[in-house]
């Protein structure tokens, strides 16, 4: 019965891109529209505001952006497909994004990161039309160090490894990583999820 249901209706498919926007801090105006970044985050402002501010930002002083897909991963989509068939153990939020120094390509069946150094609530979030939005604001000195792999966590919290990783990349699969950001730049993940059928 199962297969006849899935040849009749088709497949739901998800697909990640990632863009990575290194800014320079050093100057005044730069950090003045930092702190308006953060401001937006802690009172958690619109999607609009965050994205203007960032957008000001990535203008003025963007030094490096690498783009890329990466995979959303066997629980990631595990925890889609119980939120469609009404099991509401985890809330289906993107609410984590962490950074690993781990060199081991990204495959479908990773449930953490390789090596997971540092995670941060995602900034800011919204949605159009099947298009997810998810992006995370690293300040200057908050981080930094050389970065191989990059994931986004659903019902994550502070804790190393917690939640339900949703999505990986790591440098064997794309040129564009590792990522160095040091204690006078600025990175922004922004993440896209992309549901197709």
């Amino acid at each position: 019965m199962l297969d006849k249901l899935q040849q009749s209706v088709g497949y739901l498919k998800t697909k990640g891109d990632v863009v990575y926007t290194i800014c320079d801090m050093r100057s005044e105006e730069a950090m003045n529209l930092q702190r308006k970044i953060v401001d937006a985050i802690d009172n958690k402002y619109n999607w609009d505001l965050y994205r203007s501010l960032v957008g000001e930002l990535h203008r003025k002083f963007k030094v490096r952006q690498y783009a890329f897909h990466n995979i959303v991963v066997t629980t990631g989509r595990a925890v889609l497909a119980r939120l469609l068939a009404g099991e509401t153990t985890y809330s289906g939020e993107i609410n984590y994004c962490a950074l690993g120094n781990y060199t081991a390509t990204a495959t479908a069946s990773d449930t953490t990161l390789g090596n997971e150094l540092y995670r941060k609530e995602v900034s800011s979030k919204a949605y159009a039309s099947n298009n997810a939005y998810v992006s995370t604001f690293f300040t200057a000195t908050e981080i930094d160090g050389t970065f191989e792999e990059v994931g986004h966590f659903i019902d994550g919290t502070a804790v190393v490894d917690s939640g339900q990783l949703f999505s990986r990349i790591a440098s064997p699969n794309t040129a564009e990583l590792p990522v160095t950001k040091s204690n006078t730049e600025s990175l922004t993940i922004d993440y896209k999820v992309i549901l197709l059928s």
